[in-house]
């Protein structure tokens, strides 16, 4: 079931698609780099604290109850305190997924 919408976070719009990453190793001039997935469970609010700060120049993926979103339409990262994913309407009870790189612990 669709809801028509592009850009809501209504539960109702299309079914959630699987994603699936493992952690993936980069090499950089400064040291090693991983690509991760952070997973949230039943998220609420409007600010999301990521375990690292992303690097800068990767692309951070944020999905939501499977749906993809895009920078600056649904959410932004915080210019002040780079761990932090603000989102533009709060959520309420919804699975919330971070793909990004940050250097490795």
């Amino acid at each position: 079931m669709s809801c028509g919408c592009t850009s809501c976070f209504n539960k109702s719009c299309p079914e959630p698609v699987d994603v699936t990453i493992g952690q993936t190793f980069l090499s950089l001039a400064d040291g090693d780099a991983v690509v991760d997935l952070e997973e949230h469970k039943a998220f609420a609010g409007t600010s999301l604290t990521l375990n690292y700060a992303p690097l800068p120049g990767y692309a951070v993926r944020v999905l939501v109850n499977g749906l993809l979103q895009s920078a600056g339409v649904h959410y932004t990262v915080d210019g002040v305190d780079d761990e932090i994913i603000k989102f533009n309407n709060a959520l309420s009870g919804d699975d919330v997924q971070v793909v990004y790189a940050h250097l490795a612990p």
